[in-house]
């Protein structure tokens, strides 16, 4: 003010030059808010990307983990309540779109967070489908600043909520199944084999299993899951899918929704964790995994990418076992797309190997990258393994018996999809499906294709996208997505959202080959193709 006084006349411009930085600080601030930091995804351990069923699967870990009835940490309450919170934003795909669009303080400044749950009727209609008031104590603070309070009721005229039950709450690593949770986690993940035990909380054989079950689950974590339903609670549930007898215990292997339900099958064997983790390991497919019995098939499984662009590292184990574990199955099933696995049977017709390879017990993992041979030396458990091979072999190398002139020496024309040629060309392959115009075709996608052609059970195809709007519509979604992953048979999709740029493409299919890409079912059957 004084400054402005003493300029008299050019207090003016001062005024202006004020206003104008006063224009730029509001400037970026509002930028800020478009801009602004995304603490739900935070929150939920996620990618701004996630999809549905992952906001769903980080909701169902955390929330347990943190429901202040089980969890003693004194912020407990709040954390509860900010996954809740990051939940119910994530999960409605209006909310979303806008919390993407604006942030935190966007959110907050925009009036945007009405309509929020209580984060213990969020919990209780998640898991249980039941609602009703409060059990405890708890007052804590949103993420957002506001509170809320988890009261105390006595009264038996009102709904109680779903209790925390101490038999399978306190871990991780068995997963509560629900009517609206379980087809979802169980059947349509096809990636995964479950063991699913319907318990009844108040039986004492239930009770007495339920140590054993958990340990199991822990040992088996990542390999195959362990699910638990409440014969008391979801009694529609254990009689559709497994049995309304109390503490029956299910198996519901690898494969499709309805290859699940045609070879699922009750588990009879001793109550205890050895027993039913060895049984969990024997279920696990070896289909992926090379037995080797002589030096010939050895040979065999070394050279058997000498024809391929891309030539994988080879994962040996040697073993004194009749067969392959099913930790070392587990790993092939995990890197199949990427690595080759053999598992080599101790024997006089493989002893020369033995001796080749320097193994001096058992087991013993190897890994031949090349001309490279490399001794693990860890221990044998999943997790400490699965890491080892994704830091050090996670990619093949370019086959240099195929040289550059003589992999582009021949322009690759990619068949088109239509009509007519869809069950020959997509009925059971991995279809990598461009939605190109004519002139596109033997452009970029062709390229890819020219490098890929030779990935076992993978298809390159385009499909006309004027001739086929309506078909393009239902399986990309957005109008400039103009590439996806598709299985006909198993109605399930992979779309690429990004540029379509071939560095960017390519990195695309790489990650759908090596697994890191998540299959998304189709909500309805495609339209006919023209």
């Amino acid at each position: 003010r004084i400054m402005m006084k003493r300029q008299g006349k050019r207090g003016g411009f001062s005024n202006q030059v004020v206003f104008i930085i006063f224009c730029g600080i509001a400037t970026l601030f509002f930028c800020g808010v478009v801009e602004g930091k995304k603490k739900h995804y935070e929150t939920l351990g996620l990618e701004e990307n996630a999809s549905k069923p992952e906001i769903k699967r980080a909701f169902r870990e955390l929330s347990m983990k943190w429901h202040p009835d089980k969890n003693k940490d004194p912020d407990a309450a709040d954390k509860f309540a900010a996954i809740s919170e990051a939940y119910q934003t994530l999960s409605d795909p209006e909310k979303k779109a806008t919390y993407d669009r604006v942030g935190d303080e966007g959110m907050k400044q925009g009036g945007n967070r009405q309509g929020f749950r209580n984060p213990f009727e969020m919990f209780n209609q998640f898991f249980h489908h039941s609602g009703g008031g409060g059990h405890t104590h708890f007052e804590f603070k949103t993420s957002s600043g506001g509170s809320h309070q988890h009261h105390s009721h006595s009264s038996h005229e009102e709904q109680q909520p779903a209790k925390v039950e101490d038999m399978y709450m306190d871990t991780d690593d068995t997963i509560i199944l629900t009517q609206s949770n379980f087809k979802e986690e169980v059947l349509e993940d096809e990636d995964k084999i479950w063991i699913v035990q319907f318990y009844n909380p108040s039986s004492q054989s239930c009770q007495d299993f339920a140590h054993d079950y958990r340990k199991a689950a822990t040992s088996l974590k990542g390999m195959v899951y362990l699910g638990v339903v409440d014969i008391t609670r979801e009694k529609q549930l254990a009689k559709t899918y497994g049995s309304p007898k109390e503490g029956s215990v299910w198996v519901f292997p690898f494969g499709t929704e309805e290859e699940k339900l045609a070879k699922k099958k009750q588990y009879t064997g001793p109550r205890g964790e050895k027993q039913l983790t060895g049984f969990g390991m024997s279920q696990i497919p070896s289909m992926w995994t090379k037995t080797v019995v002589s030096e010939t098939s050895f040979s065999k499984f070394l050279t058997q990418d000498l024809d391929s662009v891309m030539i994988k590292p080879k994962v040996v184990l040697f073993t004194d076992k009749p067969q392959s574990p099913g930790l070392f199955n587990a790993l092939s099933k995990d890197f199949h797309t990427r690595l080759h696995f053999a598992v080599v049977l101790k024997g006089a017709s493989t002893s020369a190997l033995v001796e080749k390879y320097e193994i001096t017990s058992y087991p013993q993992i190897i890994v031949i990258d090349g001309s490279k041979v490399i001794r693990y030396e860890g221990i044998n458990q999943y997790f400490t393994l699965q890491k080892f091979l994704a830091e050090h072999f996670i990619r093949g190398r370019p086959n240099p018996n195929l040289s550059a002139a003589k992999a582009t020496n021949k322009q690759y024309t990619l068949p088109e999809l239509n009509k007519a040629s869809v069950t020959e060309l997509c009925g059971d392959a991995i279809c990598i499906v461009g939605a190109l115009k004519k002139a596109e075709n033997n452009g970029l996608l062709g390229r890819i294709a020219e490098k890929l052609a030779k990935t076992p059970g993978w298809r390159f195809v385009w499909v006309d996208e004027d001739k086929n709007k309506e078909w393009r519509a239902a399986l990309f979604g957005g109008t400039t997505n103009k590439v996806a992953a598709w299985q006909s048979k198993k109605e399930r999709a992979i779309v690429y959202d990004g540029q379509y740029e071939e560095a960017a493409v390519n990195n695309f299919l790489d990650r759908v080959l090596g697994g890191d890409k998540r299959w998304t079912r189709l909500e309805s059957a495609l339209p006919a193709l023209k």
